[in-house]
Formats: structure tokens, C-alpha cells, sequence
């Protein structure tokens, strides 16, 4: 199985740019290499954050970008994301019994299940009592399939200091609503910080996928007022490879300014 990530493409209505980025051109570039390098890929999830300010008419400039994938798509929300135009602009995206923009997808390789993180109004996540029983639900059905998992915001720390202060707020109760399936689950991928992350969080392997848009600035220090610099490294989407025991997970940086060329001529790597 072969799934991609997109995640904090931050499209704004058109004809504006973010921060001097024309964000939908970088979404069409990514759109662009993923069809001609990936369309034998399974599924595409976009991790939230797909527009700027939750704008109708961002969703509008945002849709026609989305609709060229020639991948299946499904989407989740982060932050900057309004769950209700987002449900009315993808009217095929599954949610829950509350409005949740949370689904499964059942595969050979084991269950994706997407949660939704967004808290309206707020820069940081949370998951409801009714969102954390879905989870539990969920997990508790699928009985040995290997699981993924998707969201926009990290349970964890990372490191960086203000994007810590606007993660999931309640990391824990996620912990404890998947700890008893812990064993079974292969992957935690979010997006939310706009770095390249990875590592363990309570032994679950976890990836971190950048923006298609600007990156954060990587600051590991702690500063008397709060502080977020932001930076432009390469838009990038992630690839991840599944086997039965296997998972390679790649970043593509897809930036005009990153072409291949020919090895020749010259011994080793």
C-alpha cells in the first residue's frame, strides 16, 4: 500500500499570497508531481489546515486544485479550517454521528482512521468525549488489523516551544483512548508544526509532514515571550510505503529548485 500526505496548504481566496507564497501554486506543483510520480498511490490524505481562514471563497480556490489529483482523496481539518464549509465544499467527506469530520477506511494492510482535532475558534486542538469514545469504538472493532492514524494537530511536544503551546491540549486522553491497541498501531501522522519530525511518542511510531506552503523556523530554545518564526524551505508532501512488517516513510521536496539529474562518471555515491 502506498499512502501520501498533504498537509497545511493555508489556500487563500484567489489572487492573495501568504507571506509572499502564492499557496496555491505550490499546492498546483505538489498536485502536478504527485500525478505524474504517485498516481498508482491508494489514498492521499490532507491533514488540515487546507485554507487560511475558513473563507467559502478559499474553499472555492481551494476545490479545483484538489479535484486534479488523480489519487483518491480524503481530507481532515486543522485550525484554520471551518468543519461546516469544509463539509459543504468535499460533501463526500464521511463524519461522524455529531459532525465530526472523523472516518475509517478499512485496507489489506491494516484500518486508517481519521480523526478530527479541530476546537472552533482556538489555535490548538482538542478531542471531545464523544470524539475520544469514536476513537475507542473504532479501535476496539478492528481486532488485529494493523492500525494508522491521521489528524492535524500532535498529541506530543516536540520541541519547539509555541507550536507546543498550540498542539492537542488533552495528548493524554488520546494516549489513553489508543494505549490498549497501542501494539497494533504503525503510524501517527499529522501535520499542524510544518517540519519534518519523527519519533516515538509512548513507543507509536509518529511522522510530522511539512507545508506546501512556508515552513517553521527549527527553534529549540526557550524565549521569555512567546515567539514563532517562519521560514521558506521547500514545500514538501510525504510518502509512505506499507508492507506487511514494513513502513518507509519518504519527503518529497518538489520545488522548482530541486530537479534531478544523471549520476556519471563517478565512483560511489
Amino acid at each position: 500500500m502506498k499512502l501520501l500526505q498533504i498537509t497545511d496548504t493555508h489556500v487563500p481566496a484567489a489572487g492573495k499570497l501568504i507571506y509572499g507564497v502564492d499557496a496555491r501554486a505550490r499546492l498546483e506543483a505538489c498536485v502536478d508531481d504527485i500525478n505524474a510520480h504517485h498516481p498508482d498511490a491508494d489514498w492521499c490524505i490532507v491533514t488540515g489546515d487546507l485554507v487560511n481562514h475558513g473563507g467559502e471563497d478559499e474553499y472555492e480556490n481551494l476545490r479545483p486544485v484538489l479535484d486534479r489529483l488523480a489519487v483518491p482523496l480524503r481530507v481532515l481539518p486543522g485550525n484554520h479550517d471551518d468543519r461546516g464549509a469544509l463539509r459543504r465544499h468535499f460533501p463526500a467527506t464521511p463524519h461522524d454521528a455529531d459532525g465530526h469530520v472523523q472516518s475509517i477506511i478499512d485496507t489489506d494492510e491494516g484500518r486508517l482512521v481519521f480523526i478530527d482535532t479541530l476546537d472552533p475558534g482556538r489555535s490548538s486542538g482538542i478531542l471531545c468525549d464523544r470524539r475520544l469514545a469514536w476513537i475507542r469504538e473504532r479501535l476496539d472493532e478492528s481486532a488485529n488489523a494493523p492500525v494508522y492514524l491521521f489528524l492535524h494537530h500532535p498529541p506530543l511536544a516536540v520541541g519547539i516551544e509555541y507550536m507546543d503551546g498550540i498542539a492537542l491540549r488533552n495528548g493524554e486522553a488520546l494516549w489513553q483512548a489508543i494505549a490498549p491497541h497501542a501494539r497494533r498501531i504503525r503510524l501517527m501522522a499529522f501535520g499542524h508544526v510544518h517540519r519534518p519530525i519523527s519519533g516515538l511518542w509512548h513507543g507509536v511510531p509518529f511522522a510530522c509532514c511539512p507545508s506546501t506552503v512556508h515552513q517553521v523556523s527549527l527553534d529549540l530554545a526557550s524565549h521569555p515571550e512567546p515567539r514563532l518564526d517562519f521560514n521558506l524551505e521547500p514545500p514538501c508532501y510525504a510518502i509512505y510505503r506499507i508492507e506487511r512488517d514494513t513502513l518507509v516513510a519518504h519527503q518529497q521536496r518538489y520545488s522548482e529548485n530541486w530537479k534531478t539529474f544523471p549520476r556519471v562518471g563517478v565512483r560511489g555515491t
